[in-house]
């Protein structure tokens, strides 16, 4: 009995390998808009990634911020990655108890789901799938309308996050929390600057074929719309998949 307690009690183990290529996704608790798009759970959800992408050398290739969870892709050169992400979803579940003034938990008691991404076209799909979720979950119509904290498909290799520390939740005295740190979005490792174009290109054909399906599953009159979005109620329950 008491190894079966144990067994239920313990987190599973998880396989990490210095320079794979990872999707995560995190889910907040009873699937409630705590990280509804407003501009200051933005900005802190930006910063908050930036800071421990900086911390523990992790390299970004896509994000989408939703309301009732997260996807991203990234890279792990050094196997740095469950302490980033112990660091990530605690600075972010401090961000919510600040700006929600909320005492609830923030995140599901599930495990964080961790999936290595082993091949060039599971990275192309991972990456399309996660800048696309929020057409697919008819909130936009196209991927670049979504308000909350995310990259495009023009961003990898290109263009660097530029974040702000939030005033009042880091102290300005502490020199760990830099004032104006950025992230570059990179290509994954497994992709040179000779194949960039043609992995970009695959990730637009992919992006635009499931905002297509989304498109013909979803009427334009049923879509959210990015203003909408941004003024759900945060303790409001997410009602469909």
């Amino acid at each position: 009995m008491r190894i079966a307690h144990l067994r239920r009690i313990m987190s599973l183990a998880r396989s990490i390998h210095p320079g794979a290529t990872y999707l995560i996704t995190r889910r907040v608790e009873q699937r409630r808009c705590l990280l509804r798009p407003d501009s200051a759970m933005t900005a802190f959800i930006r910063y908050a990634f930036v800071m421990a992408a900086q911390i523990h050398e992790i390299e970004l290739h896509a994000v989408c911020a939703m309301s009732t969870h997260f996807h991203y892709v990234v890279s792990d050169p050094k196997g740095d990655l469950p302490r980033f992400l112990a660091t990530f979803h605690r600075l972010v579940a401090r961000g919510v108890q600040r700006i929600r003034r909320w005492d609830g938990a923030v995140w599901n008691r599930s495990q964080t789901s961790i999936v290595k991404l082993c091949t060039r076209e599971a990275i192309v799909e991972k990456i399309a799938y996660t800048l696309a979720n929020p057409v697919q979950a008819g909130l936009v119509r196209h991927a670049w309308q979504w308000p909350g904290f995310k990259t495009s498909i023009d961003d990898i290799g290109k263009s660097k996050i530029q974040a702000e520390r939030p005033k009042g939740i880091f102290d300005p005295k502490n020199t760990k929390w830099k004032k104006s740190p950025s992230l570059k979005v990179t290509l994954p490792p497994s992709i040179t600057r000779e194949n960039a174009d043609a992995f970009i290109a695959d990730i637009k054909l992919e992006l635009g074929n499931l905002e297509s399906a989304a498109h013909a599953a979803i009427p334009r009159y049923k879509v959210l719309g990015a203003a909408r979005a941004r003024k759900v109620r945060p303790d409001s329950r997410a009602t469909s998949r």
